[in-house]
């Protein structure tokens, strides 16, 4: 496994700017460029995160981005937080649920498995920011400025 990288804070996202992005419906994951003739990794299941009880008591929201290093098995093998935001249990929880999640290998050009990196996004907004927003979901994935 490679050495954890300390969490980076996320800077210059609005509000607004959290809210217009929290379109997706499903979590994010993308393939992060690979080599020539590498098939990324197809999703089986990614169940979303849980926003975390004491998160939600103190109100807290963030954005958590992950690189993800999906092994030949289709598992996910390493989690690094590229970005962060203040509250820890936020990161904790989305290290959580992606280490559950289940994948069709990368394959090569000659289509045998091979390990492969993929990125997932996050934003938990607080019930009752949503609730301002009049959007229906807690835990929401989006594209941000934020890499």
């Amino acid at each position: 496994m490679t050495a954890w990288r300390a969490a980076r804070p996320c800077i210059g996202l609005a509000a607004l700017a959290w809210l217009a992005a929290c379109a997706a419906p499903a979590p994010a994951a993308e393939a992060i460029p690979a080599l020539a003739g590498i098939s990324p990794p197809r999703p089986v299941s990614r169940p979303p995160p849980r926003y975390p009880v004491q998160a939600l008591r103190s109100g807290a929201q963030g954005e958590v981005i992950l690189r993800l290093r999906v092994g030949t098995a289709g598992r996910v093998e390493e989690v690094e937080v590229l970005c962060a935001g203040q509250d820890a249990t936020l990161r904790l929880a989305s290290e959580e649920a992606v280490r559950g999640w289940r994948f069709d290998p990368a394959r090569d050009a000659a289509g045998e498995p091979v390990p492969a990196d993929i990125r997932a996004r996050f934003v938990f907004r607080s019930p009752a920011a949503l609730a301002l927003a009049g959007l229906p979901r807690a835990i929401r994935p989006v594209r941000t400025a934020c890499t």
